[in-house]
């Protein structure tokens, strides 16, 4: 049976907007401001030319900075990035050390947020003996609140809405679901 693993990093642009990159192999994966990079963000200033490096090779992940100006951000901890006063190429000398991503991580670069998911947990309840895909084609997935209980009833049920099994009661189209994560109380 083919591996199911995936590293999913969902990105928020300074915008507002959102790209959701799927990874279900080993790869690298470069983040800046060039366009030779696999996630380019041209416009956020705070980002460096060549930000980062993500190597998945799921469901593992690892990132390690580049020798960025501002540096790279994993749940608000400074990861990298070269010392005030340093040039890019001197700081792209630098060897800096990688950090091992887990579910849920946050990592923050310039004014961009990435999030491998929502919770940091998988929506279904695993049972070792079943085969994963049947689970997931025939079980009702977990009620978000089950999984964060501090979240609001409005916004909870905006996410089991996207995750309900029958897609004429999810959201119509991703607009919509947008549109329910910033007002939801739709």
């Amino acid at each position: 049976m083919p591996s199911t693993a995936k590293v999913t990093l969902q990105v928020e642009n300074p915008d507002g907007t959102f790209n959701a990159f799927e990874l279900t192999e080993h790869d690298t994966f470069l983040l800046g401001r060039m366009a030779d990079c696999h996630l380019c963000l041209p416009d956020d200033s705070q980002v460096s030319r060549h930000h980062f490096l993500l190597e998945t090779c799921p469901p593992q992940a690892s990132l390690r900075d580049l020798g960025s100006m501002n540096g790279t951000h994993v749940n608000g901890k400074k990861c990298g990035g070269r010392e005030k006063g340093e040039t890019p190429e001197q700081g792209a000398q630098r060897q800096y050390p990688n950090v091992d991503l887990k579910h849920g991580d946050r990592i923050t670069v310039g004014k961009s947020t990435i999030q491998d998911d929502l919770t940091g947990k998988f929506p279904y309840r695993f049972d070792p003996k079943r085969d994963p895909i049947d689970i997931i084609l025939n079980e009702t997935p977990v009620p978000i609140r089950d999984r964060m209980p501090g979240l609001t009833k409005d916004l909870a049920a905006v996410i089991d809405q996207a995750l309900v099994r029958s897609p004429k009661d999810r959201f119509p189209d991703a607009g919509k679901l947008l549109a329910g994560i910033r007002n939801p109380s739709f």
